[in-house]
């Protein structure tokens, strides 16, 4: 029987002739780069074929855009180097998507996260390859990625966490080949990948920071610190540091709004905390439990074996982000970009179990992994209904009862009958056309007056981009909102003696105006509960100044 040891070299151990030796063609590694390439594409081309049909299918049975998508859109329109509560790239790609494509074609729209989601893929059996696993390996750790039930929410919708893991693992995709020998010519490529991907991870999320930083510690904490003298390091680390830099000093000129942001957050009690065994058993849960012998063992791998020696800064790195994750008691899916490489790294070690396997078990050690594949197949597809908008709103309840699970939230808020992510895809133009329809029920005269068109002010930043999303067909304005980064875009002299208010509680609005009264409720029953029943208020008769106002609007979470 052959004993499991994650300390023991993968290669099998029989000697062999010289004769054999000089027989057996080496391949070069050109080939290899080009075979594993070309595998990679294969598997990234289903996954990219996989979101494809789900956002076709959502748009069918009555899901539509993202709450933050429509958020990022009205970025796009107004670019930046910074914002508040997100970096430049998730902007310029929203902007380029719009632009483009539209958003009435949610397929075509979210090109972008599911080509991000394939990308995510090929990296992964690239990295495989790095650690130098075989086809079969790569296989098995691509089929992982594709059946996490995590990257396939992810990587449905436009958001700065599908690109999130494109960026880290092309990153340490280059430091995994920078540690396999000494630098030549073509490892130095490397370091400027490197700098190129380190800076895009900062461009698209601050959490890259925290990846870096535990990067740079897996280095130091292991020979491979050996790499950071060299001078072309510094060619990479300048490299990324320069295209960070515009962002920095946008942070910088606002006094770190963003970190403003972040410590305000921890006070709101907005995020559900976990302990660290509920933190990892949602992590198992995301992933789908049993893919945890995968993962585990790719990261014991990295940590204690011998033949994972040059890439035990990986390891080091993956286990401190994932503590650093526990300790600041981050969102469950902070963790999931570094699966990718605990995934490949999981499926060199189980390969390489198959190749010490006696020969007359050779074959039965051979079709385990296979087996597992197909059961990880399976699984996805139990999972999918529950985790992809493909289940119409209606039915919903019906899936989650009958496959007994239900998505983990994040965030403490009352709870709709679907989870968050999908009923953040519901009911966004109607809710626009039932403000439409209170805004346009008021007099020509009001609505135009002496003063300028009547504003409209939203308590959130999800009800103030879909005004400024779909408003436009029903003569509304741009809205305006003190929440996040809308703050920073100003009242465009909108707080006029009148202005129409959605969603703030009466008390609130009497702060600042002397005559409020209701003009329509908003039904959406599908959305989450604070956006369904919200009132459309009037407000008239300014109590205290535009400026005194819109100081006091501000809304950091």
């Amino acid at each position: 029987m052959a004993i499991v040891d994650l300390r023991e070299p993968l290669q099998a151990t029989r000697p062999m002739s010289v004769t054999s030796l000089s027989q057996r063609p080496v391949p070069h590694k050109s080939n290899t780069w080009r075979r594993a390439i070309l595998l990679g594409c294969i598997f990234a081309a289903i996954k990219l074929c996989i979101h494809i049909a789900v956002n076709v299918r959502a748009q069918q049975v009555g899901y539509g855009i993202f709450r933050d998508e429509l958020y990022y859109i009205v970025c796009g329109r107004r670019l930046a180097w910074g914002y508040l509560d997100n970096q430049p790239v998730i902007a310029v790609l929203a902007r380029a998507s719009d632009a483009l494509f539209g958003h009435d074609r949610l397929w075509a729209f979210r090109l972008v996260p599911s080509a991000a989601g394939a990308v995510k893929v090929l990296l992964t059996g690239l990295i495989t390859r790095s650690l130098g696993g075989k086809r079969a390996a790569q296989t098995l750790a691509m089929i992982a990625v594709i059946g996490a039930p995590e990257y396939l929410g992810v990587d449905t919708i436009l958001s700065m966490n599908c690109l999130e893991p494109v960026f880290w693992m092309t990153a340490m995709l280059a430091m995994l080949e920078l540690a396999k020998g000494p630098v030549n010519r073509v490892r130095t490529a490397w370091w400027l990948v490197f700098g190129i991907a380190g800076g895009l991870a900062l461009e698209t999320k601050l959490s890259g920071a925290f990846f870096l930083l535990c990067l740079l510690a897996g280095l130091l904490v292991t020979p491979q610190r050996r790499l950071l003298s060299d001078c072309r390091a510094g060619a990479g680390v300048g490299l990324l540091l320069l295209i960070e830099l515009p962002n920095f000093l946008w942070q910088l000129h606002r006094g770190f709004p963003t970190l403003q942001w972040l410590v305000a957050a921890s006070h709101e009690h907005k995020d559900i905390v976990l302990g660290p065994g509920e933190f990892l058993w949602q992590q198992m849960l995301v992933m789908i439990p049993f893919s945890a012998v995968i993962w585990i063992a790719g990261l014991g791998w990295l940590l204690v074996s011998r033949r994972a020696r040059p890439f035990r800064f990986a390891g080091a790195a993956a286990a401190l982000f994932i503590a650093l994750m526990i300790v600041l008691h981050a969102k469950i899916y902070y963790v999931v970009p570094v699966y990718p490489v605990l995934f490949a790294a999981g499926a060199v070690f189980w390969y390489g179990v198959v190749a010490r396997a006696p020969v007359k078990h050779r074959r039965l050690w051979a079709a385990l992994p296979v087996a597992y594949m197909g059961s990880f197949a399976l699984a996805a597809w139990y999972w999918m209904p529950v985790v992809l908008p493909i289940v119409p709103p209606s039915q919903y309840a019906t899936w989650e009862h009958r496959l007994h699970f239900r998505p983990e939230e994040t965030e403490n808020f009352q709870h709709s009958r679907l989870p968050q992510l999908l009923a953040d895809m519901t009911s966004w133009p109607g809710f626009v056309e039932q403000v439409a329809a209170a805004y346009n029920s008021l007099p020509a005269a009001m609505r135009h007056g002496s003063e300028g068109q009547l504003g409209i002010y939203c308590t959130n930043y999800g009800e103030a981009s879909a005004v400024d999303v779909f408003g436009g067909v029903y003569g509304l304005p741009a809205s305006i909102s003190g929440h996040q980064h809308y703050w920073y875009w100003g009242s465009r002299g909108e707080l006029h003696d009148s202005i129409v208010v959605v969603g703030q509680h009466r008390e609130d609005i009497e702060k600042a105006y002397r005559d409020v009264r209701p003009i329509g409720v908003i039904h959406t029953p599908d959305a989450m509960p604070f956006e369904n029943g919200a009132t459309i208020w009037l407000a008239q008769g300014r109590l205290r100044s535009p400026a005194e106002i819109w100081a006091s609007a501000r809304e950091l979470y």
